[in-house]
């Protein structure tokens, strides 16, 4: 019983985070401020290729191994 619970539960949170979602993206004013982040992020990002991405130093991927945990709060 408390499964189903939780399952109609997270389902009900589905449905009303997508609602959210497309409400927020269909909003022209809210549209154009996530276009003008983006912009600035593609500013400030650079491309990668594999060969680059493989010739990291190995204190970025040590870096990389110790943020890992924390990947999803940051």
């Amino acid at each position: 019983m408390m499964f189903s619970a939780l399952l109609l539960m997270a389902k009900r949170t589905i449905r009303i985070t997508t609602a959210y979602f497309i409400q927020v993206i269909l909003d022209p004013p809210t549209v154009q401020i996530l276009l003008a982040h983006f912009q600035e992020d593609l500013r400030f990002a650079k491309q990668l290729s594999t060969e680059n991405w493989n010739k990291r130093s190995a204190l970025q991927r040590m870096k990389e191994i110790l943020v890992r945990p924390f990947r999803e709060n940051l």
